[in-house]
């Protein structure tokens, strides 16, 4: 239950704080993964969490791009939303980056909450 709580606020806040240079995707990360309240699921909702945000928002640029009548005009839409996406984001090598760092802030979240025995 904390991975999939920690996954939806990192998958919320992300696309909300990535524009933030480095700090805003490990505070994205470390809000996500103290919900989990584990290191290793930590580092899950930092990981798949912006991943999830992104293809949402692709779906969504797609929706609006994509034609109405077809599945396929949306699909389209879909990839071509995701590219404006990467671009806005500058490269897809920063978006990685990004990404990794809202995993480290993940992990750490899950470690600063971790029930010891």
């Amino acid at each position: 239950m904390g991975l999939l709580t920690g996954l939806v606020v990192t998958f919320l806040l992300y696309p909300l704080l990535h524009f933030v240079p480095i700090i805003g995707p490990f505070i994205a990360g470390f809000i996500g993964g103290m919900f989990t309240h584990d290191i290793g699921k930590g580092f899950l909702a930092g990981l798949l969490g912006p991943m999830f945000g992104l293809i949402l928002l692709a779906i969504l640029f797609g929706a609006l791009l994509g034609s109405r009548e077809g599945m396929v005009g949306t699909l389209a839409g879909a990839v071509v939303g995701g590219a404006v996406g990467v671009v806005a984001a500058g490269t897809i090598g920063l978006l990685a980056f990004a990404i990794l760092i809202t995993a480290i802030g993940g992990t750490i979240g899950g470690l600063v909450t971790e029930h010891r025995d």
